[in-house]
Protein backbone atom coordinates (compact mmCIF):
# COMPACT_ATOMS: atom_id res chain seq x y z
CA UNK A 1 0.00 0.00 0.00
CA UNK A 2 1.47 3.46 -0.64
CA UNK A 3 0.06 5.11 1.99
CA UNK A 4 2.08 2.44 4.08
CA UNK A 5 5.57 3.02 2.24
CA UNK A 6 4.91 6.48 2.92
CA UNK A 7 4.72 5.98 6.51
CA UNK A 8 7.66 3.95 6.80
CA UNK A 9 9.47 6.66 4.74
CA UNK A 10 8.25 9.25 6.94
CA UNK A 11 9.69 7.30 10.24
CA UNK A 12 13.36 8.08 8.67
CA UNK A 13 12.42 11.87 9.20
CA UNK A 14 14.60 13.81 9.56
CA UNK A 15 17.28 11.98 11.85
CA UNK A 16 18.44 10.08 8.30
CA UNK A 17 19.11 12.72 6.03
CA UNK A 18 20.29 15.02 8.40
CA UNK A 19 22.93 12.00 9.52
CA UNK A 20 24.15 12.06 6.27
CA UNK A 21 24.70 14.92 6.21
CA UNK A 22 26.57 15.10 9.25
CA UNK A 23 29.00 12.63 7.71
CA UNK A 24 29.43 14.57 4.68
CA UNK A 25 30.44 17.32 6.55
CA UNK A 26 32.84 15.07 8.21
CA UNK A 27 34.14 14.14 5.38
CA UNK A 28 34.72 17.30 4.27
CA UNK A 29 36.54 18.03 7.30
CA UNK A 30 38.54 15.21 7.39
CA UNK A 31 40.03 15.46 3.88
CA UNK A 32 43.12 17.65 4.80
CA UNK A 33 44.17 14.63 7.56
CA UNK A 34 44.39 11.79 4.05
CA UNK A 35 46.89 13.73 2.57
CA UNK A 36 48.83 15.71 5.56
CA UNK A 37 48.84 12.35 8.64
CA UNK A 38 50.96 9.78 6.52
CA UNK A 39 53.11 12.66 5.68
CA UNK A 40 54.07 14.51 8.84
CA UNK A 41 53.30 11.08 11.39
CA UNK A 42 56.22 9.60 12.63
CA UNK A 43 56.80 5.79 12.38
CA UNK A 44 56.97 4.80 15.61
CA UNK A 45 54.64 7.68 16.67
CA UNK A 46 53.86 6.53 20.24
CA UNK A 47 57.39 6.03 21.10
CA UNK A 48 58.72 9.09 19.16
CA UNK A 49 61.00 11.59 21.05
CA UNK A 50 60.30 15.51 20.99
CA UNK A 51 62.52 16.31 18.28
CA UNK A 52 60.70 14.39 16.26
CA UNK A 53 57.27 15.52 16.82
CA UNK A 54 57.88 19.14 16.19
CA UNK A 55 57.65 18.19 12.65
CA UNK A 56 54.24 16.94 13.70
CA UNK A 57 51.12 19.16 12.70
CA UNK A 58 49.70 18.95 16.05
CA UNK A 59 46.34 20.73 14.95
CA UNK A 60 45.65 17.61 13.15
CA UNK A 61 44.79 16.25 16.67
CA UNK A 62 41.61 18.28 17.63
CA UNK A 63 40.43 18.01 13.81
CA UNK A 64 40.76 14.47 14.17
CA UNK A 65 38.95 14.74 16.97
CA UNK A 66 36.19 17.06 15.31
CA UNK A 67 35.52 14.17 12.68
CA UNK A 68 35.34 11.37 14.98
CA UNK A 69 32.68 12.94 17.05
CA UNK A 70 30.83 14.30 13.95
CA UNK A 71 30.38 10.19 13.12
CA UNK A 72 29.26 9.84 16.95
CA UNK A 73 26.94 11.80 16.49
CA UNK A 74 25.72 11.28 13.49
CA UNK A 75 25.24 7.76 15.50
CA UNK A 76 23.33 9.87 18.10
CA UNK A 77 21.25 11.66 15.85
CA UNK A 78 19.62 8.24 14.00
CA UNK A 79 18.73 7.52 17.53
CA UNK A 80 16.92 10.84 17.57
CA UNK A 81 19.00 11.42 21.23
CA UNK A 82 18.38 15.37 22.39
CA UNK A 83 21.95 15.23 23.54
CA UNK A 84 23.64 13.84 19.77
CA UNK A 85 21.23 17.56 18.77
CA UNK A 86 22.76 19.28 21.04
CA UNK A 87 26.26 18.40 20.46
CA UNK A 88 25.88 18.06 16.71
CA UNK A 89 24.64 22.09 16.90
CA UNK A 90 27.78 23.00 18.85
CA UNK A 91 29.98 21.09 16.59
CA UNK A 92 28.93 22.50 13.11
CA UNK A 93 29.31 25.87 14.62
CA UNK A 94 32.15 25.13 15.89
CA UNK A 95 33.88 23.61 12.29
CA UNK A 96 32.58 26.57 10.63
CA UNK A 97 35.66 28.62 10.90
CA UNK A 98 37.99 25.76 10.00
CA UNK A 99 36.34 24.82 6.85
CA UNK A 100 36.54 28.32 5.92
CA UNK A 101 40.23 28.58 7.13
CA UNK A 102 41.12 24.98 5.37
CA UNK A 103 40.02 26.89 1.70
CA UNK A 104 37.05 24.54 1.40
CA UNK A 105 34.38 27.16 0.61
CA UNK A 106 34.51 26.34 -2.85
CA UNK A 107 33.46 22.95 -2.23
CA UNK A 108 30.41 24.37 -0.40
CA UNK A 109 31.43 23.21 2.72
CA UNK A 110 30.35 26.54 4.33
CA UNK A 111 27.31 26.45 2.80
CA UNK A 112 26.26 22.93 3.76
CA UNK A 113 27.96 24.22 7.24
CA UNK A 114 25.10 26.99 7.70
CA UNK A 115 22.12 24.36 6.04
CA UNK A 116 22.68 21.88 8.94
CA UNK A 117 22.37 24.65 11.36
CA UNK A 118 19.05 25.92 10.19
CA UNK A 119 18.01 22.25 9.70
CA UNK A 120 18.99 21.30 13.06
CA UNK A 121 17.02 24.23 14.32
CA UNK A 122 14.59 23.28 12.14
CA UNK A 123 14.01 19.97 13.37
CA UNK A 124 14.46 20.21 17.03
CA UNK A 125 11.49 18.98 18.28
CA UNK A 126 12.09 15.49 16.76
CA UNK A 127 15.50 14.52 18.74
CA UNK A 128 13.32 14.48 22.44
CA UNK A 129 15.21 11.08 22.77
CA UNK A 130 17.08 9.95 25.88
CA UNK A 131 19.40 6.30 25.97
CA UNK A 132 22.06 4.97 27.52
CA UNK A 133 24.00 4.54 24.04
CA UNK A 134 23.22 8.02 23.22
CA UNK A 135 24.79 9.11 26.72
CA UNK A 136 27.47 6.95 26.02
CA UNK A 137 28.54 8.33 22.58
CA UNK A 138 28.24 11.96 24.12
CA UNK A 139 30.55 10.46 27.24
CA UNK A 140 33.21 9.25 24.71
CA UNK A 141 33.20 12.37 22.46
CA UNK A 142 33.92 14.63 26.15
CA UNK A 143 36.36 12.01 27.36
CA UNK A 144 38.22 12.25 24.18
CA UNK A 145 38.55 15.80 24.01
CA UNK A 146 39.99 15.99 27.50
CA UNK A 147 42.40 13.48 26.63
CA UNK A 148 43.21 15.35 23.75
CA UNK A 149 43.87 18.49 25.56
CA UNK A 150 45.68 16.65 28.19
CA UNK A 151 48.09 15.20 26.14
CA UNK A 152 48.80 17.93 24.14
CA UNK A 153 49.33 19.91 26.96
CA UNK A 154 51.82 17.74 28.18
CA UNK A 155 54.00 17.10 25.21
CA UNK A 156 54.18 21.28 25.12
CA UNK A 157 55.23 21.41 28.53
CA UNK A 158 57.35 18.11 28.57
CA UNK A 159 60.47 19.68 29.70
CA UNK A 160 58.61 21.27 32.73
CA UNK A 161 57.70 17.81 34.69
CA UNK A 162 60.22 15.50 36.57
CA UNK A 163 61.29 13.20 34.81
CA UNK A 164 60.54 14.97 31.28
CA UNK A 165 57.74 14.31 28.95
CA UNK A 166 59.02 13.26 25.56
CA UNK A 167 56.68 11.07 23.92
CA UNK A 168 53.12 10.27 23.42
CA UNK A 169 52.96 7.30 25.29
CA UNK A 170 54.22 9.11 28.19
CA UNK A 171 52.04 11.55 27.82
CA UNK A 172 49.00 9.51 27.63
CA UNK A 173 49.95 7.26 30.83
CA UNK A 174 50.25 10.76 32.86
CA UNK A 175 46.91 11.97 31.25
CA UNK A 176 45.07 9.20 32.28
CA UNK A 177 46.77 8.96 35.75
CA UNK A 178 45.96 12.43 35.86
CA UNK A 179 42.24 12.36 35.00
CA UNK A 180 41.31 9.79 37.04
CA UNK A 181 43.19 11.48 40.35
CA UNK A 182 45.11 7.89 41.05
CA UNK A 183 48.37 10.10 41.36
CA UNK A 184 51.36 7.41 41.11
CA UNK A 185 53.13 10.50 42.66
CA UNK A 186 56.28 8.52 39.56
CA UNK A 187 55.89 12.16 36.78
CA UNK A 188 55.83 15.31 38.92
CA UNK A 189 55.36 19.15 37.82
CA UNK A 190 57.86 21.31 39.18
CA UNK A 191 57.26 24.98 37.16
CA UNK A 192 54.21 26.68 38.09
CA UNK A 193 52.79 25.92 34.59
CA UNK A 194 53.03 22.51 34.83
CA UNK A 195 51.13 22.67 38.35
CA UNK A 196 48.30 24.91 36.68
CA UNK A 197 47.93 22.27 34.01
CA UNK A 198 47.96 19.72 36.05
CA UNK A 199 45.17 21.06 38.43
CA UNK A 200 43.13 22.15 35.36
CA UNK A 201 43.67 18.58 34.11
CA UNK A 202 42.40 17.03 37.78
CA UNK A 203 39.44 19.92 37.78
CA UNK A 204 38.11 18.68 34.26
CA UNK A 205 38.45 15.17 34.86
CA UNK A 206 36.58 15.11 37.95
CA UNK A 207 33.65 17.31 36.01
CA UNK A 208 33.99 15.26 32.99
CA UNK A 209 33.59 11.79 35.20
CA UNK A 210 30.96 13.07 37.32
CA UNK A 211 28.49 14.39 34.28
CA UNK A 212 29.55 11.32 32.28
CA UNK A 213 27.95 9.36 35.85
CA UNK A 214 24.96 11.19 35.55
CA UNK A 215 24.53 10.89 31.62
CA UNK A 216 24.59 7.21 31.66
CA UNK A 217 22.81 6.40 34.50
CA UNK A 218 19.80 9.21 34.31
CA UNK A 219 18.47 7.53 31.15
CA UNK A 220 18.44 3.93 32.65
CA UNK A 221 16.57 5.12 36.00
CA UNK A 222 14.33 7.46 33.75
CA UNK A 223 13.55 4.14 32.05
CA UNK A 224 13.00 2.61 35.18
CA UNK A 225 11.12 4.90 36.73
CA UNK A 226 8.41 4.99 33.51
CA UNK A 227 8.50 1.18 33.82
CA UNK A 228 7.54 1.54 37.55
CA UNK A 229 5.05 4.58 38.07
CA UNK A 230 3.54 5.12 34.33
CA UNK A 231 3.13 1.14 33.60
CA UNK A 232 5.24 1.00 30.85
CA UNK A 233 7.03 -2.89 30.18
CA UNK A 234 4.44 -4.04 33.00
CA UNK A 235 3.53 -8.08 31.49
CA UNK A 236 -0.39 -7.70 31.94
CA UNK A 237 -2.90 -9.20 29.80
CA UNK A 238 -4.85 -6.14 28.31
CA UNK A 239 -8.06 -7.21 26.80
CA UNK A 240 -11.86 -5.83 26.90
CA UNK A 241 -10.51 -2.37 26.98
CA UNK A 242 -10.45 1.43 25.18
CA UNK A 243 -7.08 2.21 23.87
CA UNK A 244 -6.93 5.82 23.62
CA UNK A 245 -4.22 7.08 21.22
CA UNK A 246 -2.72 10.51 22.11
CA UNK A 247 -2.62 13.40 24.79
CA UNK A 248 -5.16 15.75 23.16
CA UNK A 249 -7.81 17.62 25.71
CA UNK A 250 -9.96 15.35 24.10
CA UNK A 251 -8.18 12.22 25.20
CA UNK A 252 -7.43 13.19 28.70
CA UNK A 253 -11.39 14.32 28.99
CA UNK A 254 -12.28 10.99 27.60
CA UNK A 255 -10.01 8.74 30.04
CA UNK A 256 -11.65 10.41 33.04
CA UNK A 257 -15.23 9.57 31.65
CA UNK A 258 -14.92 6.18 30.72
CA UNK A 259 -12.72 5.72 34.02
CA UNK A 260 -15.39 6.95 36.26
CA UNK A 261 -17.66 4.88 34.34
CA UNK A 262 -15.56 1.86 36.06
CA UNK A 263 -14.62 0.85 32.27
CA UNK A 264 -11.23 -1.00 31.52
CA UNK A 265 -8.73 2.36 29.82
CA UNK A 266 -4.87 2.18 28.29
CA UNK A 267 -3.68 5.23 26.81
CA UNK A 268 -0.72 5.13 24.53
CA UNK A 269 1.92 8.05 24.49
CA UNK A 270 4.58 8.98 22.32
CA UNK A 271 8.28 9.58 23.76
CA UNK A 272 7.30 13.71 23.50
CA UNK A 273 4.10 13.56 24.56
CA UNK A 274 4.65 11.63 27.87
CA UNK A 275 6.72 14.04 29.22
CA UNK A 276 4.35 16.73 29.80
CA UNK A 277 0.86 14.80 30.32
CA UNK A 278 -1.60 14.84 33.19
CA UNK A 279 -3.05 11.78 33.49
CA UNK A 280 -2.92 9.71 37.14
CA UNK A 281 0.02 8.03 38.13
CA UNK A 282 -1.90 4.89 38.47
CA UNK A 283 -3.24 5.03 34.88
CA UNK A 284 -2.25 2.11 32.65
CA UNK A 285 0.40 4.06 29.99
CA UNK A 286 2.09 2.92 27.35
CA UNK A 287 5.17 4.80 25.74
CA UNK A 288 6.04 4.54 22.29
CA UNK A 289 5.94 4.82 18.57
CA UNK A 290 2.26 5.60 18.44
CA UNK A 291 1.92 3.81 14.82
CA UNK A 292 4.27 1.16 15.50
CA UNK A 293 2.32 -2.13 15.44
CA UNK A 294 4.79 -3.85 18.04
CA UNK A 295 3.90 -0.86 20.23
CA UNK A 296 0.39 -1.84 19.61
CA UNK A 297 0.45 -4.40 20.48
CA UNK A 298 1.65 -4.15 23.68
CA UNK A 299 -0.74 -2.30 24.61
CA UNK A 300 -3.69 -4.19 23.61
CA UNK A 301 -4.88 -2.95 20.56
CA UNK A 302 -6.02 -6.72 19.08
CA UNK A 303 -8.22 -6.84 22.01
CA UNK A 304 -9.48 -4.24 22.42
CA UNK A 305 -13.29 -2.74 22.55
CA UNK A 306 -12.02 -0.05 20.68
CA UNK A 307 -8.61 2.07 19.15
CA UNK A 308 -9.36 5.75 19.72
CA UNK A 309 -6.65 7.65 17.80
CA UNK A 310 -7.56 11.10 19.51
CA UNK A 311 -4.09 12.65 18.98
CA UNK A 312 -3.51 16.53 18.07
CA UNK A 313 -1.91 15.92 14.69
CA UNK A 314 -4.13 14.59 12.12
CA UNK A 315 -1.24 12.75 10.08
CA UNK A 316 0.05 10.84 13.56
CA UNK A 317 -3.86 9.49 13.62
CA UNK A 318 -4.43 9.05 10.44
CA UNK A 319 -0.85 6.49 10.91
CA UNK A 320 -2.51 4.74 13.49
CA UNK A 321 -5.73 3.75 11.98
CA UNK A 322 -3.40 2.43 9.18
CA UNK A 323 -1.32 0.56 11.23
CA UNK A 324 -4.79 -0.79 13.13
CA UNK A 325 -5.74 -2.24 9.42
CA UNK A 326 -2.74 -4.46 8.94
CA UNK A 327 -2.66 -5.44 12.85
CA UNK A 328 -6.65 -6.04 14.05
CA UNK A 329 -8.43 -4.25 10.80
CA UNK A 330 -11.78 -6.12 13.19
CA UNK A 331 -10.89 -3.50 15.92
CA UNK A 332 -13.66 -0.57 15.94
CA UNK A 333 -11.03 2.29 14.97
CA UNK A 334 -12.03 6.03 16.16
CA UNK A 335 -10.45 8.81 14.87
CA UNK A 336 -10.07 12.38 16.13
CA UNK A 337 -10.11 15.57 13.21
CA UNK A 338 -8.37 18.48 14.20
CA UNK A 339 -8.30 20.27 10.86
CA UNK A 340 -11.02 20.63 8.82
CA UNK A 341 -8.97 20.87 5.55
CA UNK A 342 -7.77 17.14 6.30
CA UNK A 343 -11.52 15.89 6.19
CA UNK A 344 -11.14 13.89 2.86
CA UNK A 345 -7.66 12.60 3.31
CA UNK A 346 -8.95 11.03 6.82
CA UNK A 347 -11.93 9.54 5.37
CA UNK A 348 -9.56 7.59 2.97
CA UNK A 349 -8.45 5.71 5.75
CA UNK A 350 -11.68 4.67 6.35
CA UNK A 351 -11.58 4.10 9.80
CA UNK A 352 -14.86 3.42 11.70
CA UNK A 353 -15.52 6.43 13.07
CA UNK A 354 -14.24 10.17 12.57
CA UNK A 355 -15.34 12.33 15.10
CA UNK A 356 -15.02 16.23 13.99
CA UNK A 357 -15.89 18.23 16.73
CA UNK A 358 -15.08 21.55 15.35
CA UNK A 359 -17.42 21.18 12.12
CA UNK A 360 -20.11 20.24 14.94
CA UNK A 361 -19.20 23.68 16.62
CA UNK A 362 -19.14 25.72 13.20
CA UNK A 363 -22.58 24.52 11.91
CA UNK A 364 -24.16 24.34 15.50
CA UNK A 365 -23.13 28.26 15.97
CA UNK A 366 -24.06 28.85 12.28
CA UNK A 367 -27.66 27.53 12.86
CA UNK A 368 -28.60 29.03 15.79
CA UNK A 369 -27.67 32.22 14.55
CA UNK A 370 -29.93 31.62 11.46
CA UNK A 371 -32.97 30.35 13.89
CA UNK A 372 -32.38 27.13 12.15
CA UNK A 373 -33.34 24.15 14.39
CA UNK A 374 -31.55 20.72 14.98
CA UNK A 375 -32.25 17.43 16.11
CA UNK A 376 -30.33 14.86 17.71
CA UNK A 377 -29.79 12.79 14.33
CA UNK A 378 -28.65 16.08 12.85
CA UNK A 379 -26.37 16.23 15.96
CA UNK A 380 -24.93 12.87 15.85
CA UNK A 381 -24.52 13.11 12.29
CA UNK A 382 -22.63 16.42 12.27
CA UNK A 383 -20.05 15.04 15.23
CA UNK A 384 -19.15 11.78 13.83
CA UNK A 385 -19.14 12.04 10.28
CA UNK A 386 -19.17 8.49 9.94
CA UNK A 387 -21.08 5.70 10.85
CA UNK A 388 -22.72 6.37 14.57
CA UNK A 389 -23.82 2.77 14.64
CA UNK A 390 -19.97 1.30 15.15
CA UNK A 391 -19.63 3.71 17.84
CA UNK A 392 -22.07 2.17 19.94
CA UNK A 393 -21.25 -1.36 18.71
Amino acid sequence: MAVTRLHQWRKLLPQVPLALLLLIEALLLGYPLVTELPRTLPGNFWHAESAILAEFNWFMLPRLLLVSGFVLMAIGLLLRARAAWLFALMLVLLVTPLLWHSGLVQHGALALSWALVLLLLLFRDGFQGSSVVAGALVTLLIVSALLCYAMVGSLSLGADFIPPILNPMTALYFSLVTMTTVGYGDIVPHTDAARLFTLSIIILGITVFAAALSTLVGPMLNSSMQRIIKGKGRKMKRSGHFLIVGASPLAHNLYESLSQRGLKVTVLLSPESAQQHSLPDDADIVIGETSDTGVLKEAGAELARSVLALGGDDADNAFVVLAMKDLASDVRTVVLLNDNRHLEKIKRCQPDVLIAPQLLGSEILARLLNGETMDKDTITDLLLQGNPAKLSA
